[in-house]
């Protein structure tokens, strides 16, 4: 009678175990396999089901964890992946850049090299095509700073060799997303400081603006001639007529 009660215990408890482990496979898993994935973990591959929504074109997503969070491009956008948008669709553009004849021409450009021939209007219609949209200053600015924690992407001590600033000497422009040493302050995020400076979707309202109505827009991050670029200056160009590189974000 003792041996049919302990095989019969032994039973309900494989019982149990096996349906905890069916419980379990039915719960997603939400920390990417780190518990602080959500804050320092590699970036996800978008396609394979991250935080992050699909994209259309460019760089894989990366998740920042901001109070409201959103995903920013791994890179700035290359002439090759600029170059590979079609069909282009004036109508995707908003009021703001009606008028523009055309988007800009990036064929003559290394397909490795960030696009810096984009206008905003090019910018922003690259970003509405890909599913995504421009960054706001803010949004650069706080993946760039880890949340205002940093002054560079890589942390709080200056490194000239690090990003592609003047100080570096390089004098151009490298490889979008090419050297780790200019990676942060989320893994798998690069070139948020120098190489090439980003349009933004802060721009000045009403957009007359006393520019003969063009309004002006933050780029921001710097470019390889900049000295002393970091995580938070910004500047101004107009909306249509200036050329400088940008990255996406979503949703």
């Amino acid at each position: 009678m003792k041996r049919e009660r302990r095989k019969g215990y032994a039973l309900l408890l494989l019982g149990f175990v096996g349906a905890a482990g069916c419980f379990l496979r039915s719960i997603p898993d939400l920390t990417g396999g780190s518990e602080d994935a959500g804050l320092d973990a590699a970036a996800p591959d978008v396609e394979a089901g991250s935080a992050c929504p699909p994209s259309k074109a460019g760089p894989l997503l990366v998740p920042v964890p901001a109070a409201v969070p959103f995903c920013i491009d791994a890179t700035e956008i290359t002439f090759g992946q600029y170059n590979a948008w079609t069909p282009r669709s004036l109508a995707t553009l908003p009021p703001a850049c009606a008028g523009k004849p055309s988007f800009t021409d990036g064929t003559s450009g290394d397909p490795r090299m960030p696009a810096n021939v984009a206008s905003w209007c090019d910018a922003y219609g690259f970003c509405a095509y890909a599913g995504k949209r421009l960054c706001t200053t803010a949004e650069l600015r706080f993946a760039c700073s880890r949340g205002g924690a940093q002054s560079w992407p890589y942390g709080n001590t200056f490194d000239k060799s690090a990003c592609n600033g003047a100080e570096l000497g390089l004098d151009a422009t490298w490889p979008s997303g090419s050297h780790p040493s200019c990676e942060g302050a989320y893994a798998g995020l690069f070139d948020l400081v120098g190489n090439m400076d980003e349009w933004s979707d802060t721009c000045a309202t009403p957009d007359d603006a006393g520019n003969g109505g063009d309004a002006m827009c933050e780029i921001f991050g710097g470019f390889y001639k900049l000295t002393g670029a970091t995580c938070s200056p910004s500047t101004q160009q107009v909306r249509e007529g200036s050329n400088a590189g940008f990255r996406c974000c979503a949703p």
